[in-house]
């Protein structure tokens, strides 16, 4: 997992935000003990909050794995090509074993001839 900014040049705002609660905590004399820490905590987090929200923060996860469909023209105006399935096989041989594949037919109306799965076969067209 990585974190991401859309604007970091907002994170500039952390260095006044921790000057403002520093010089609260100098100054405040009224409060005290727990209380004191439980509303300084509370600001931090606030502030925290509010300026990685103002600069785009993002989380960013890593792929697990990929999904491909493949779209096979059938209609009447296209002519059968038989370079379609060996290619698809080969594809599918070099998937990893997160990758997921599957195969939709289209002419008149499109057709699925394989839903979408994990396993490394391939089945013919039959639409």
């Amino acid at each position: 997992m990585a974190i991401s900014f859309d604007s970091p040049f907002y994170l500039i705002l952390f260095v006044p935000a921790f000057l403002l609660i520093f010089f609260w905590w100098k100054k405040q004399t009224r409060v005290k003990g727990n209380k004191r820490w439980l509303i300084a905590g509370l600001r931090t987090f606030f502030f925290l909050l509010l300026i990685c929200s103002i600069a785009g923060m993002n989380l960013l996860f890593p792929v697990q794995g990929e999904t491909v469909v493949f779209v096979v023209d059938q209609s009447a105006s296209m002519k059968q090509d038989s370079r379609i399935l060996p290619f698809i096989k080969e594809s599918v041989g070099r998937k990893k074993e997160k990758d997921r594949h599957a195969i939709i037919s289209v002419g008149a109306e499109a057709q699925i001839e394989q839903p979408l799965t994990g396993k490394k076969e391939v089945t013919p067209f039959g639409a």
